[in-house]
């Protein structure tokens, strides 16, 4: 009967078994994977199912998968794999199964009542107590590549902010030497920056405002970060929030990357200039700025 439906709605007709229904899932989430509209997980997804759903519950009928079966599958991927996955890695799996499940049940090849439940047997991982220096640098020189694969301007600031954190968390476990503590200054005033840049696009003046005073209290200290701010204020009272975040994303970028001497002294427009081009810090970073 409902095959019948199908055929009137012009939908393919196919078979109750899981193989076929696992199928068109699959070649939906390929497709979405080729058109970049698939979401994150997907890659995983297809992963899962390709690799374990279909082979073992492929013969199976959707509506036949009672909660022995899924027993006997969690049975079956340990000997497979030779351990037990990872509860993150199951869960992929089950999302991965359930989706399944939702087309089944969409086709009318099974209900909602008969959906059996998932169960988790893997164990959460561990946290990883360090980084050795090498994967460090690793990670960090990922970081280009990580900001260009950004699909959105909200994933790519979030990932801007993430490229500052890294070497932020690595030099706040080296605190002992000034010139460390005045980058560890600067990656954060960094990571303010692109906050207020944020809130500017936004229109939230209030909170670049609460931002600022968060950086003028660094700037107490550092020279440098003091210099940027009136330039800031600047255009926050023309209210001007294109400059305004140009100038922070600029600003943000030279503080988070910059490259410093090992014997450099506090900042000083006078001491810098006598710097090398690629060492000296401006305190402002648009076409328009002066020093």
């Amino acid at each position: 009967m409902k095959a019948t439906f199908d055929h009137e709605e012009g939908r393919p007709v196919i078979s109750k078994k899981f193989r076929p229904v696992a199928e068109v899932v699959l070649h939906r989430l390929q497709a979405e994977i080729a058109a970049e509209t698939a979401k994150p997980s997907a890659r995983d997804y297809v992963s899962a199912i390709k690799l374990y759903l279909i082979p073992f519950y492929g013969a199976y009928n959707v509506d036949g998968i009672k909660p022995s079966v899924i027993s006997e599958f969690h049975v079956w991927r340990r000997e497979k794999v030779g351990r037990e996955l990872s509860g993150s890695a199951q869960n992929n799996h089950n999302a991965a199964l359930n989706l399944i499940f939702n087309e089944a049940i969409e086709r009318g090849y099974m209900t909602e009542y008969s959906r059996p439940a998932t169960k988790n047997t893997g164990v959460e991982s561990d946290r990883r107590a360090e980084f050795s220096h090498e994967e460090l640098e690793i990670m960090m020189s990922y970081a280009g590549k990580f900001l260009e694969t950004s699909r959105t301007v909200r994933t790519r600031m979030i990932r801007e902010l993430l490229t500052i954190y890294v070497p932020f968390m690595a030099y706040d476990s080296e605190r002992t030497h000034e010139l460390v503590e005045r980058r560890i200054n600067e990656l954060t005033a960094a990571m303010l920056q692109l906050q207020i840049r944020e809130a500017a696009l936004s229109g939230d003046w209030l909170h670049v405002e609460q931002l600022l005073q968060r950086l003028e209290a660094i700037g107490r200290n550092e020279p440098w970060v003091a210099a940027s701010i009136a330039f800031t204020r600047q255009l926050m009272s023309e209210g001007d929030e294109r400059r305004m975040s140009k100038e922070m994303l600029y600003k943000s970028r030279k503080m988070n990357n910059r490259l410093s001497s090992t014997d450099e002294v506090m900042f000083s427009l006078q001491a810098d200039i006598r710097e090398q081009a690629f060492l000296r810090r401006k305190s402002s970073e648009g076409r328009r700025s002066e020093t």
